[in-house]
């Protein structure tokens, strides 16, 4: 009976732990995917200071917010502020949410009638471009350029640079790779005539000198195609770290962006087009 006992308990305890072992990592993954998650669920559980000090908090320390993330925040905020009767702070974050999202709408089973009042007045004063107040939180939304740039680097080094405005650095890195690369293209054709010469000469005393003058246009081949390949992976390298010179705006023409990831298990950097 005792070992009976035991082994139901063990059994027990093993799939509390499976359980349990299967919970963990899905919330963390949840946490690390959403930071918004806690704010939500405070504010879902009518807890408005807790959600009000978890979504300020996020503000002042998250970095690297998704602007729909920022403008969840931002609404939360806003609406915790007025039904607190703080209609300048509401307004405030209101305004910060239609920086980001100008179509932005309030779900008028969640929302009363006055804050979707309030709200669309705010938006009205947006569009027309009637507030412009120094203390009110707006956002600029700037793409980054450097993925777009990483990639034109990758086809040609030297064409992120100059799509960054990097002209110095773009012509330096042109020149390099194509000097290096036409420079191999040379040099391999001089090579394959001195082999010819060297796999043709039939004097014994020739074939010596022949051979060290094929061998070193060899060398001079792949010492070019190694040159060319440094400054391949140096514009890469660059274009991929470095951003635009001070002052420079980049328009992206493409939709291109790298975002870390975690699933509970594994890292990684996710490309989006």
């Amino acid at each position: 009976m005792a070992t009976r006992c035991a082994m139901r308990t063990a059994g027990i305890a093993l799939l509390i732990f499976l359980l349990c072992g299967r919970a963990l990592p899905a919330w963390g993954q949840s946490s690390f995917d959403d930071p918004v998650e806690p704010v939500r669920s405070a504010y879902e559980s009518l807890d408005y200071t807790l959600a009000e000090r978890l979504g300020r908090t996020i503000l002042e320390q998250v970095n690297g917010l998704r602007p729909d993330q920022l403008v969840e925040i931002h609404t939360f905020l806003a609406l915790i502020d007025y039904s607190q009767n703080d209609p300048e702070g509401a307004r405030t974050h209101f305004m910060a949410a239609l920086s980001l999202n100008p179509s932005l709408e309030l779900d008028p089973v969640l929302v009363s009638p006055v804050i979707r009042g309030f709200f669309t007045a705010l938006k009205e004063e947006t569009l027309a471009g009637e507030r412009t107040d120094a203390q009110l939180i707006r956002y600029i939304a700037v793409q980054d350029a450097r993925p777009a740039a990483a990639l034109r680097s990758m086809l040609l080094p030297g064409w992120g640079q100059w799509y960054k405005r990097d002209h110095v650095k773009g012509g330096l890195f042109g020149a390099a790779f194509l000097g290096a690369a036409g420079a191999a293209a040379a040099a391999h054709l001089t090579y394959r005539r001195r082999l010819d010469r060297y796999e043709a000469e039939t004097d014994p005393d020739l074939v010596p000198g022949r051979y060290d003058d094929a061998n070193g246009w060899y060398r001079t081949r792949n010492g070019l195609l190694v040159g060319a390949a440094v400054v391949w992976a140096a514009a890469y390298v660059d274009a991929l770290i470095f951003g635009a010179p001070e002052g420079e705006y980049i328009n992206p023409e493409t939709s291109v962006t790298f975002t870390p990831y975690s699933s509970g298990r594994s890292v990684g950097l996710r490309m989006n087009w």
